[in-house]
């Protein structure tokens, strides 16, 4: 039961670093003593999950407010939710991590969240998986990532119907953005000709890019080429993963080949 004295523990047990609510409707009610409870210094809740939860557009901005003023407050997770405008406005305001996967965000709805990433200075991790942002969304957020004021050091695209359209701005980004550390791309139809354009980008020495996912991605041993000549001239990445694509012996050959010959540590998963 989400009452008052619930969320007392929030308050009265300095230990507490997680609460998950998950699959329910959150009462305007409960809303309150959440807030209330995140107003206190003594509140150090680090990771907020509200995973296919149910709220109205008022609870989403009290939230907001109330985790924007807790300096515990690292992490939110809204995994299939359902923000309002409102909502996803102010939480791009909070000072957090966000992690809003499947949560039926749009290229019109993840306006307000990509200008966060060239203000807020707190941004280091955001996954946006599993929203069908296509390839005009993913543009936008590259046209954020080039701003040297956007500090994501982590982002996560995974299932976001992507195909090889937005990769010359993906690939602008990761030759301009010098915090960005790890990029997830799997499950998007980036085929051969968009992988070739990243791994051109990352051919750059001074590429800061220490993980790459593209696990499904729909390329062949066509850009195995590509990818050998990158990882031959790239000093940074140290984990690639390219499994459940279709390279063959051949691609595997390549790749083998400029692993032996790279002089630092890196690990490919096939």
């Amino acid at each position: 039961m989400l009452n008052e004295d619930f969320f007392q523990v929030l308050i009265e047990n300095r230990y507490m670093r997680h609460l998950e609510i998950q699959g329910t409707e959150v009462r305007c009610e409960t809303t309150e003593f959440l807030c209330t409870a995140l107003k206190y210094p003594q509140c150090y809740l680090q990771r907020l999950s509200l995973e296919d939860c149910s709220l109205n557009p008022k609870s989403w901005i009290d939230i907001a407010r109330h985790l924007r003023s807790n300096i515990h407050s690292k992490t939110l997770i809204l995994g299939s939710s359902y923000l309002e405008t409102f909502g996803e406005y102010y939480l791009s305001m909070a000072q957090l991590e966000r992690l809003l996967e499947d949560c039926d965000l749009t290229l019109l709805s993840c306006t307000s969240l990509i200008s966060s990433l060239k203000r807020n200075e707190n941004l280091t991790h955001l996954s946006l998986a599993e929203n069908a942002l296509k390839d005009e969304g993913a543009k936008q957020l590259c046209s954020a990532l080039q701003h040297s004021s956007c500090p994501l050091q982590r982002l996560v695209l995974r299932n976001c119907n992507l195909t090889s359209k937005c990769c010359q701005e993906m690939s602008s980004a990761l030759d301009k953005n010098k915090n960005l550390r790890s990029l997830d791309l799997g499950f998007n139809s980036l085929k051969d000709d968009g992988v070739i354009l990243l791994f051109e980008a990352l051919k750059n020495p001074e590429s800061v890019l220490q993980i790459l996912e593209l696990e499904r991605c729909l390329f062949t041993c066509v850009c195995c080429q590509a990818m050998a000549s990158m990882l031959l001239h790239n000093q940074s990445l140290r984990y690639l993963d390219v499994s459940k694509t279709d390279i063959g012996c051949r691609g595997i050959l390549l790749l083998k080949e400029a692993f032996q010959q790279c002089k630092w540590k890196a690990r490919a998963v096939l």
